[in-house]
């Protein structure tokens, strides 16, 4: 199961108004109302992109169309991974099927839920290859900018969902759940209360930061 990394994430929001405005000054770009009608998503919804093609969905709160909310207010709802191929999906339908429901919309995309709760997604990935100028700055020994500005920047570009972080009470049983069944691999751990795990071999340090706290969960960072 190649799962890629995360393809797009949903919020379901109590104040739609504030949230598009976050998103707008954070630099993501929003898509026009065709977009938003391609992706199914609700009246009154909104969808921004990153640079790489990878998703913030904005879904009223009380749309009956999400996945159900693990704690109250504004929080995430669903996080659609990325994988490789079609063969992959099934291979995760069969997998997660063995002990909870799973579905596939019009679209393709495979829906279930992990172990506490919360709503996951797969779909093979709609993002693209990015290839950004790494960063010049000096080191001991090695410079490699002299007498020259770093570059000055309007506002910000979003590049990519690199990694999202849940906060729960117990990170073990959803540490199990990420590794085991879908394949995520160790990077980091701060002993007793927190995990990086990341869902390719190479690639970002991580995809998935668990951490131990009970008035944490769900928040996203892209």
């Amino acid at each position: 199961m190649a799962i890629t990394g995360i393809d797009a994430v949903t919020f379901g929001v109590t104040d739609i108004k504030t949230a598009l405005r976050f998103c707008s000054d954070w630099g993501l770009v929003r898509q026009n109302a065709q977009t938003l009608a391609a992706a199914s998503l609700p009246r009154g919804s909104a969808l921004f992109h990153c640079a790489d093609g990878s998703a913030v969905q904005l879904v009223p709160a009380k749309s009956g169309t999400l996945p159900a909310a693990i704690e109250s207010g504004s929080t995430v709802r669903q996080v659609i991974w990325g994988v490789q191929s079609r063969r992959d999906l099934q291979a995760l339908a069969s997998n997660l099927g063995r002990d909870r429901d799973v579905a596939f919309d019009s679209d393709g995309t495979l829906h279930s839920v992990d172990d506490i709760g919360l709503g996951i997604g797969f779909r093979v990935s709609q993002r693209k290859k990015l290839k950004a100028a790494p960063s010049q700055f000096n080191t001991p020994g090695c410079a490699v900018r002299i007498d020259a500005r770093v570059p000055r920047y309007l506002r910000a570009v979003p590049q990519e969902i690199s990694h999202i972080v849940f906060g729960v009470k117990d990170i073990r049983p959803i540490e199990r759940f990420y590794r085991q069944r879908l394949g995520f691999l160790l990077s980091d751990r701060y002993i007793g209360r927190s995990v990086f795990l990341r869902a390719t071999p190479a690639g970002n340090h991580h995809h998935l930061f668990i951490m131990n706290t009970a008035d944490q969960i769900g928040r996203a960072h892209v």
